[in-house]
């Protein structure tokens, strides 16, 4: 902004700088005149809305694998049960044998 004040007698840094809608206690809500970019504000709300619909996409996707991969878990689980030995869990806990001085 500083370049176009520079080269023009039009202050640009003020009309863009500014609110267009400014308070005041004895006014309440009043317009400034300055400019509002319409555009961006658009521009803004769109890129928003987009956003919003990937991030629910995205969260369906990673809920969708989410279930799939606890789904491969229980089911190597429960098939590597069967050839578990048990015996193998006899003592529990095994006595202890450390030297008591």
């Amino acid at each position: 902004m500083n370049f176009i004040d520079l080269i023009s007698d039009y202050n640009v840094t003020r009309s863009l700088a500014e609110a267009p809608v400014a308070w005041s206690q004895d006014l309440g809500f009043y317009a400034t005149g300055q400019v509002m970019n319409l555009p961006a504000i658009i521009i803004t709300l769109v890129i928003t809305i987009i956003l919003i619909i990937g991030i629910r996409e995205t969260a369906i996707f990673n809920l969708i694998f989410v279930v799939i991969k606890v789904l491969i878990l229980l089911i190597f689980i429960f098939t590597c049960c069967v050839h578990v030995d048990r015996k193998n869990y006899d003592p529990f806990i095994p006595k202890n044998q450390g030297i008591i001085i």
